[in-house]
């Protein structure tokens, strides 16, 4: 996703906290693993490729000097950065001093070495009879291709995953769980991490070349790294969703851009939930009450179902029969519904504003131009409201009536007239005070009902 400059700023007042993000179904995977990284020294019979078992830091050096020097494979360094592994190869030489060791050879003796073996496995090109040469110090590269960490990725199956991951690896289980259910996301989008690697640096800068991605679920229950994520979210525009068993993860949390699934039974339920909830249009449905498939009901306590309850938490439980979620907050006691919807209309009145600007030869500062702005941002909202989060005006009221444009939908959208844009403001090309109010239109999570039966 390319980088850019806005030029059109929206401030949203609202009890929610803004966010943008074009695709609002784009989940991403994110786990710890292993770089793996890999080198092909030399080609055909003389060929190796070196590989890293583990994510170190190596380089390969091929020394060819002196006469009848004996082949030998050595390691030096720590595998950092700053000290990366340094394998040597002094290459066998004639009473010439010419090269004599073949790829064959040089695997053979590396293969001997327990600190060489340790770390990288040698593959030859070919058949190995051919002599190798003289190589400087070159470092291994991430293998783009193979590397379960360090590439991002996209996947529309699980099928597909198994072509780096392995059932057991964090991230299939993961993406197992998001494709669950019958609603499912079509793509979802898979990073790793080393576990040393830190959560919010690795993330900072994925984003700087992959931004295309709005939720975020990590496979971790520490409640440290739940909090990076979370922190991360709210500064990113991101929504984060994590799981967990420990119940005082909620403690203190104060944060509209996460959301904390409890579950001391079922392994990813928060991967399972956020599979179907992010495949809906925002708007159009609630995260409570949601049935999950293969998740069972959590084994908490009734005082610890209301700790959770009481900290803006949520959990698969089972009433009448059914498994479902809960609740659907955010930490910050908001329901997450409705911010995934503040997002995504303030998307899309971004999106279409800076479509009219980029195709318009101009907009002007006149009545015709500011009536144009007045009017895209009108029809972005009741576009949305067609399809669902903004809620009806009851006709039957006067009042309710003053808050709706149409009629129909409760919005409203000003404008300032054009003689009272001010010429500072006229001077820099910007038009302030275009102001629209919308109300949700919510969604039912409880029912209060009086009940009277007689005789």
């Amino acid at each position: 996703m390319a980088n850019f400059i806005n030029d059109v700023v929206i401030s949203i007042t609202k009890l929610l906290r803004a966010a943008v993000r074009e695709n609002f179904s784009n989940v991403l995977i994110f786990a710890n693993n292993i770089k793996q990284y890999t080198l092909t020294v030399g080609s055909g019979t003389s060929g190796i490729i070196w590989t890293t078992k583990t994510g170190k830091i190596v380089e390969v050096v091929y020394t060819v000097s002196g006469n009848n020097t004996a082949l030998s494979v050595s390691r030096s360094g720590s595998g950092t950065s700053i000290s990366p592994y340094i394998i040597t190869v002094t290459v066998a030489t004639n009473g010439s001093a010419a090269a004599t060791s073949t790829a064959l050879q040089v695997k053979t003796a590396a293969d001997l070495v327990s600190n060489v073996t340790d770390i990288l496995t040698l593959t030859l090109v070919s058949t190995g009879g051919g002599v190798v040469s003289a190589l400087a110090s070159t470092p291994l590269a991430l293998d783009t291709v193979n590397s379960k960490a360090g590439v991002y990725r996209t996947f529309t199956t699980l099928s597909a995953m198994l072509d780096v991951y392995t059932v057991d690896d964090p991230e299939y289980k993961m993406a197992s769980s998001l494709l669950a259910n019958t609603r499912k996301p079509a793509r979802f989008k898979v990073y790793s991490k080393e576990t040393a690697d830190a959560i919010t640096a690795t993330l900072a800068a994925l984003v700087q070349s992959y931004n295309d991605w709005y939720y975020l679920v990590y496979d971790s229950e520490a409640k440290a790294d739940l909090w990076e994520c979370g922190t991360f979210a709210a500064s990113n525009k991101k929504r984060f969703v994590g799981g967990t068993s420990d119940i005082t993860a909620l403690t203190a949390r104060n944060n509209a851009n996460e959301i904390y699934i409890l579950d001391d039974t079922n392994d990813y339920s928060n991967a399972n939930i956020l599979g179907q909830m992010s495949t809906y249009t925002p708007g159009t449905a609630t995260w409570k009450f949601k049935e999950g498939n293969n998740v069972s009901p959590v084994g908490y306590t009734q005082n610890d179902l209301q700790t959770i309850r009481d900290t803006n938490g949520q959990c698969f439980t089972q009433q009448a029969g059914m498994v479902f979620l809960n609740e659907s907050k955010t930490t910050a006691g908001t329901y997450i519904e409705d911010e995934v919807f503040a997002d995504y209309l303030e998307a899309r009145i971004k999106e279409d504003l800076l479509t009219l600007l980029v195709r318009q030869p101009k907009v002007a500062f006149d009545p015709d131009g500011i009536e144009l702005i007045e009017s895209t941002v009108r029809s972005t909202i009741k576009g949305i409201a067609l399809v669902g989060g903004i809620a009806k005006v009851d006709t039957t009221s006067e009042a309710e009536l003053l808050l709706s444009d149409d009629g129909i939908y409760k919005f409203t959208v000003t404008t300032p007239a054009a003689s009272e844009v001010s010429s500072a403001d006229k001077a820099q090309g910007i038009l302030n005070n275009v102001n629209a109010t919308v109300y949700l239109s919510g969604a039912v999570h409880e029912i209060g009902m009086n009940l009277i039966i007689t005789i």
